[in-house]
């Protein structure tokens, strides 16, 4: 079998024949488009639109762009079922129409997977409001750079070589364009996959109670990023972490749980692909098998989905997004917490075989202490 074509540059040819080992590549990766491609439209037609968690929220709005993208790649990797059918590529219509549809899904998954950790880093760390006028400008402005990225290699960068074409076994940015290839479609991937990772991390360490924020000392200009500390308490001291949660961010941990897995499933679908098809003498089955991979993002996300929708809290219920309250951690060194131990109940049994002791009284704790907050400063 000879090696598909996946160096970063070189000539553009018409047609690209399939050997019955590639062929048997393709009908996989076609069928894993496929799948996705059920999974998103059920997704769409069905289970969202029968849900009514995020009728508060405007992450509804973030998710069908997301799965609207998965639509466009699943349905760019089924028209390999036409070059199966002619046991091979053809630079016709068909091909330029696959490469940008492809283009079109695979850099929407990144920009719409990132929006998503980026909406719920506004409310979740931030606690920004959600406008309206907001949400509908990040998503006109995503779907224009989507559009943007797709047009203006045909429209501005095409010179001699056609821009979409035959790019080894299925149609993509063809191998002329080797610096389109990487920024105008792996480098967004990484960026996304990077920030989004950040971005839920930061998210899960603020809700859980390890990342607070501290009053600033007297006399010290406040500046938001200045005043945030990282904390962590011993095995078995986690309720200290809890001492600043609000209704919020005890509804949303489950949610924040279940999300991180967002970005770490992406990024193990995107890295085996942009690897293959960005470095040189790489062998058939690896291109192949990457592909397949890449393509079921649209059953990973559709997964993701019915997780999270699993552990979101209804939203009706949740209060309006404020900020948290700020803890003054000097004011624990002075006078220290107690935390509330319920001890068990004694059995029948060994009320008989012990003798009664007589309780002796306990040392005023500090939190009984004139010089205690008064109830509600947390």
């Amino acid at each position: 079998m000879p090696a598909i074509e996946v160096t970063p540059s070189g000539p553009v040819t018409g047609a690209h024949r399939y050997p019955q080992e590639e062929w048997n590549g393709v009908v996989c990766i076609t069928i894993a488009g496929a799948a996705s491609l059920f999974c998103a439209m059920c997704a769409l037609t069905v289970i969202l639109p029968r849900t009514k968690l995020y009728k508060r929220t405007h992450i509804l709005g973030y998710f069908v762009s997301l799965l609207v993208s998965n639509v466009f790649q699943a349905a760019g990797t089924v028209m390999n079922a036409e070059w199966l059918r002619t046991h091979g590529v053809h630079q016709t219509n068909v091909c330029v129409a696959q490469a940008a549809i492809k283009q079109l899904g695979n850099v929407g998954n990144a920009v719409w997977s990132l929006s998503i950790a980026m909406h719920l880093f506004n409310i979740l760390f931030l606690r920004w409001t959600s406008r309206r006028i907001g949400f509908l400008g990040m998503l006109i402005a995503g779907w224009a750079f989507l559009f943007s990225v797709v047009l203006v290699g045909p429209a501005v960068l095409q010179k001699e070589e056609p821009y979409f074409g035959v790019s080894g076994s299925w149609c993509w940015i063809t191998p002329a364009y080797p610096t389109e290839q990487r920024f105008l479609e792996y480098f967004i991937e990484y960026v996304a996959a990077l920030f989004s990772s950040f971005l839920y991390t930061a998210i899960l360490l603020r809700v859980r109670g390890n990342l607070i924020v501290v009053p600033a000392k007297p006399g010290v200009p406040k500046s938001g990023w200045r005043r945030m500390r990282l904390r962590f308490v011993p095995k078995g001291e986690s309720w200290r972490l809890s001492l600043l949660r609000d209704y919020i961010d005890t509804s949303m941990i489950r949610v924040v749980h279940q999300m991180v897995w967002y970005p770490v499933a992406y990024s193990l679908l995107i890295v085996p692909i942009s690897l293959a098809r960005l470095s040189v003498n790489v062998p058939p089955w690896a291109v192949l098998g990457s592909d397949v991979i890449y393509n079921i993002q649209g059953v990973v996300n559709v997964i993701l989905l019915l997780g999270t929708q699993r552990v979101f809290p209804p939203t009706k219920d949740l209060p309006a997004f404020k900020p948290r309250r700020t803890l003054d951690l000097a004011m624990f060194a002075r006078h220290g917490i107690t935390p509330f131990v319920v001890a068990p109940s004694p059995s029948p049994t060994d009320e008989k075989e012990t003798s009664p002791v007589q309780e002796m009284p306990l040392p005023p704790s500090p939190i009984h202490s004139k010089q205690y907050p008064p109830a509600g400063w947390i």
